[in-house]
């Protein structure tokens, strides 16, 4: 009893992620009445029993809660989001609007003065996406430690690693409906109907993990439990390979390599010689591993979906047979700059913006009711009020990583006499790379796909960011009072 009171924020987020996660990726609204609930008791266990200091009494912890957050400007970022969806919501029609020059034109006045959406049921969706990421950022910011954040980071690694291992056993089973009542037409892996969304999330996952096993791994005090984490690390590559989907294997590779060099040199001069030969030889053993299987096993599914990449056309896949698309999602900002045109208006006015042929096209095409580029759909649908909100939510998170991640990089600290100085790959925590590198794969998906239009990858990707100043020194995340020395 006294462990979940201790931590009862962090049940509480979990719940809440973990929900999102298991009830389809949080795309399926019909499925998500449960979630204002959670984000009730989320908040009443935020405001009414945070998680208290050390001979700090449960009245001065609300105290200090409340008042970090009412000075939090994620707070009034969020608040202002909200009501720009609800009014958005709320002056919409209760049917979709059928597309004609006179609604078109009428929606065009319209829009120059107060928000609006075109089908009220589908716009709703928003508030089942934003306002509960908002609201875990808070409750993570504020209402629980350090070491809570640290604790949440590792239960979402857990948590996708069992996801994984959830969808390699559902496609063992040769269903084609999620969790056997749910008929799917196309591949799915886990919760997610739709593999860009599933490969993202573990891509994310797999990354975090990585810089969480790398950390326990340079920790002398904990190096002889650091090969757990590398549990969560392999099933969630697993995940993003069941998922098949390309962007993110192409990505997670990627990473690997990159991720897999970065480790060796910053680990190089702290092992012994015996370490570093182990190191590299089981560096290349799994490249000739992974190469032999996709030489000798074609048949593969993520093999397959690999051997459809050509260099040749990349371009076009990626981009290329989408550009009418973006040119579509811009044209449409361009004439609902403020607002845009609420949540899923896209697919409604897009036929206004395009030519008979490319409209053809769309109609036939896979997905094409998105833009496939998350900032431009964001922009057409919510306007530059409704994107520099979300911005300003980004700024706020990020603030604090990269300030303290440059106050890390310019500082060189002293560890020992036997190792003095600590090289540059080492100055920051594995952790926070890792973060960062994860998240930025996310966006660079997001270029050319919709991984944020899923609310488990966005709530994932959000408490990520909230999690990393956790992992920094409390003198890199203090105010500037002055120059930065070297020690």
């Amino acid at each position: 009893m006294n462990f979940l009171l201790r931590n009862l924020i962090l049940v509480h987020l979990l719940l809440v992620v973990w929900f999102l996660t298991w009830v389809h990726g949080g795309t399926r609204v019909d499925h998500l009445s449960a979630v204002p609930w959670l984000l009730v008791l989320l908040l009443n266990a935020m405001l009414m029993l945070p998680h208290g200091r050390p001979h700090e009494t449960l009245p001065e912890a609300r105290r200090r809660v409340w008042r970090r957050v009412w000075h939090d400007p994620v707070l009034w970022l969020g608040a202002a989001l909200t009501a720009l969806l609800v009014v958005q919501w709320g002056n919409s029609p209760s049917a979709g609007l059928a597309v004609s020059a006179d609604a078109h034109a009428a929606r065009l006045a319209l829009s120059s003065w107060i928000p609006f959406s075109m089908d009220a049921t589908e716009s709703r969706q928003q508030l089942y996406w934003f306002p509960p990421v908002l609201l875990a950022l808070l409750a993570a910011r504020h209402g629980i430690s350090r070491q809570g954040r640290r604790q949440l980071l590792s239960c979402l690694i857990w948590g996708g690693a069992l996801l994984a291992v959830f969808g390699w056993v559902q496609e063992g089973s040769g269903t084609r409906a999620l969790y056997g009542m749910t008929p799917l037409p196309a591949h799915f892996f886990a919760t997610f109907g739709y593999e860009n969304h599933a490969g993202e999330f573990f891509t994310l996952l797999f990354t975090v993990s990585g810089g969480l096993w790398f950390q326990a791994v340079m920790d002398k005090e904990a190096t002889r439990g650091s090969w757990r984490l590398l549990w969560p690390v392999i099933l969630n590559l697993a995940g993003v390979f069941g998922s098949r989907s390309r962007g993110a294997m192409l990505l997670s590779i990627l990473i690997l390599a990159v991720g897999g060099l970065a480790c060796i040199l910053a680990a190089w001069g702290r092992v012994r010689i015996s370490t570093r030969i182990k190191g590299v030889t089981f560096a290349l053993l799994l490249v000739l591993l992974s190469a032999g299987v996709y030489r000798s096993l074609p048949a593969l599914p993520a093999c397959a979906e690999l051997a459809t990449v050509r260099p040749a056309t990349i371009y076009f896949d990626a981009i290329g047979g989408r550009l009418f698309q973006y040119r579509s999602a811009w044209a449409m900002t361009c004439d609902y700059p403020v607002f845009g045109v609420g949540g899923w208006g896209y697919r409604h006015l897009v036929q206004d913006y395009v030519t008979p042929d490319e409209w053809t096209q769309m109609l036939q095409g896979k997905g094409m009711a998105n833009v496939h580029n998350d900032a431009l759909q964001f922009l057409a649908e919510h306007g530059v009020v409704g994107l520099g909100l979300m911005l300003g939510v980004l700024y706020v998170l990020l603030r604090p990583i990269l300030q303290g991640t440059w106050r890390m990089l310019r500082t060189v600290p002293v560890v020992d006499w036997d190792n003095p100085y600590v090289p540059m790959l080492l100055r920051v925590p594995a952790p926070v790379y890792a973060i960062l590198a994860g998240t930025a794969a996310t966006v660079i998906h997001s270029m050319i796909d919709l991984p944020f239009r899923a609310p488990a990858v966005l709530m994932t990707w959000a408490l990520c960011l909230a999690c990393a100043p956790a992992f920094l020194p409390r003198e890199a995340l203090a105010p500037v009072t002055g120059s930065v020395t070297r020690s």
